[in-house]
């Protein structure tokens, strides 16, 4: 849809800036599932508030690129800073983010020809960041943050980054996001960890009725057309209200007048399977893993019984029942994998795009 469709999050907007504004809190931990509007949320919320509170913010998507986590941070760092790098390493001649991050620094974990060791070249220029708004507060807002602990580099940058936001507590504030419960898990809930405890909690819930009914006064003053809020309601529900799919639900409703909702929603699904790249995302999985998600997709009672056991050695393959730590590694790996996620209060694992877990479902009915 048209970005002046947002559907703003103000309550907790508010809620977290306040935390943040008043000291209470130094970072917030949010997760949230595929395409429920994190990013949105970070820079249609969140970013433009705090700007208007004369905060300096900083947007990184760690999950853009295949760069080392280090060098995807340092280059949004430089992007926003009023000096350039030969103002903050006047000792290394024609100094780059390229140079200053390059492969082989990374690999040797030391400087060349008096090059600073790049974690610490990292350091100096989150301080020449804040320094240059000494006087007011920074927010870092990092996106899929779990992204860190998976690329090159990743577990060095992760103790550099606490260390530097440690050393400017007060000055720095920092909203950390991810779509993968395993994987930021992985980071937050590790008690040798640099973040363990770092961070506080929050939840990134579903919108509720009230996204579709600005979306429905929206819909009707863009086309004077009227479409029946009970039918609308019950395609979010069925889209397991996931904000991005609703959207593009919506916009096949706006362009064909004479489109069903019924209609609409299988239009939707069709683009989606293109677009979200599910048969390739299929095919890259074992068969052990093909058979386990389908198990799931299928609501099996139990991923450990003895019956799923029988049912995961034919479709693998396998010479002999597959073990509880076999399924569960498997069940971690499709985690890592950002296929399934796990949800804490129930104590079990769930497909963290709804519409892949569907479209598993389909293939057993062609």
């Amino acid at each position: 849809m048209a970005t002046d469709w947002h559907y703003p999050r103000t309550e907790l907007r508010d809620l977290m800036l306040k935390a943040l504004e008043e000291d209470e809190v130094n970072a917030f931990l949010m997760f949230g599932r595929r395409r429920m509007g994190k990013s949105r949320f970070l820079l249609r919320d969140i970013k433009p508030a705090a700007e208007k509170k004369k905060w300096q913010v900083l947007y990184t998507d760690f999950d853009e690129g295949t760069s080392p986590p280090a060098m995807r941070l340092a280059y949004d760092l430089q992007q926003r800073l009023y000096l350039n790098l030969g103002d903050i390493f006047p000792h290394i001649k024609g100094v780059t983010i390229a140079n200053l991050f390059s492969a082989e620094l990374y690999e040797t974990k030391s400087a060349d020809r008096g090059a600073p060791d790049p974690y610490l070249a990292l350091d100096q220029l989150i301080g020449a960041f804040i320094d240059q708004e000494r006087n007011r507060r920074t927010l870092f807002l990092f996106d899929e943050f779990q992204a860190c602990a998976l690329r090159k580099g990743g577990r060095t940058f992760l103790a550099q980054i606490r260390a530097s936001l440690n050393k400017r507590s007060g000055q720095a504030y920092t909203l950390f996001t991810g779509s993968s419960t395993v994987g930021l898990q992985a980071i937050f809930d590790d008690r040798k960890g640099p973040f363990f405890d770092f961070a506080t909690p929050i939840d990134f819930k579903p919108f509720d009725d009230g996204f579709v009914d600005y979306c429905l006064e929206k819909f009707e003053r863009s086309t004077q057309r009227k479409l029946n809020r009970a039918e609308i309601l019950d395609a979010f529900d069925e889209l397991g209200r996931v904000t991005q799919n609703f959207r593009e639900f919506l916009r096949k409703m706006m362009f064909d007048p004479d489109m069903s909702v019924a209609d609409a929603l299988e239009s939707a699904r069709e683009r989606f399977v293109v677009d979200y790249r599910f048969t390739d995302q299929w095919l890259s999985l074992s068969a052990f893993d093909q058979t386990l998600l389908t198990e799931l997709a299928h609501g099996a009672p139990s991923l450990f019984s003895q019956a799923t056991a029988k049912i995961l050695q034919d479709g693998a393959h396998l010479k002999e029942l597959p073990t509880r730590s076999k399924v569960q590694a498997a069940l971690k790996r499709l985690g890592r994998q950002n296929v399934l996620i796990y949800l804490k209060d129930e104590k079990s694992w769930a497909f963290n795009d709804v519409e892949f877990r569907r479209w598993i479902r389909a293939q057993q009915r062609q």
